[in-house]
């Protein structure tokens, strides 16, 4: 704890920007709304973790970057293949549309919830998550 102590300011920093991260991911009314309220929550927690001075947080810190850097082009791209069948990045747009039903929409789907189960490591990524 001695070590944190020392990055006071730029601790709580990270810790608000996280907040905004996550109070923009609760609010967001779009895809690239939470897309982008997602990656400021995980940067700044990516951060959080590397603000210890030991080598093993240094360790963990630069294989979570290197773990989300493959599935983070996953998301945007499913958000575009989405956007195309939908014609909307809105998710009310998006539940009332039919593009959804073909096989392009559903793959879009199915990019957008592997780049976001990975991020938030929830089950099958949360082996790879830190």
């Amino acid at each position: 704890m001695e070590k944190m102590i020392r990055h006071g300011g730029e601790f709580y920093l990270l810790l608000l920007s996280a907040l905004l991260g996550m109070c923009t991911l609760a609010s967001a009314n779009d895809l690239m709304t939470a897309f982008v309220g997602l990656e400021l929550m995980t940067i700044s927690f990516y951060t959080l973790v590397a603000i210890r001075t030991d080598a093993r947080a240094r360790q963990r810190q630069a294989s979570s970057i290197w773990c989300s850097a493959g599935l983070d082009g996953s998301a945007p791209h499913g958000m575009s293949l989405v956007y195309g069948m939908t014609g909307t990045m809105m998710f009310q747009g998006i539940a009332q549309g039919l593009g959804l039903v073909l096989s392009l929409g559903l793959i879009g789907v199915v990019f957008i919830l592997a780049g976001f189960f990975f991020k938030l490591s929830i089950i099958p990524f949360h082996l790879w998550g830190t």
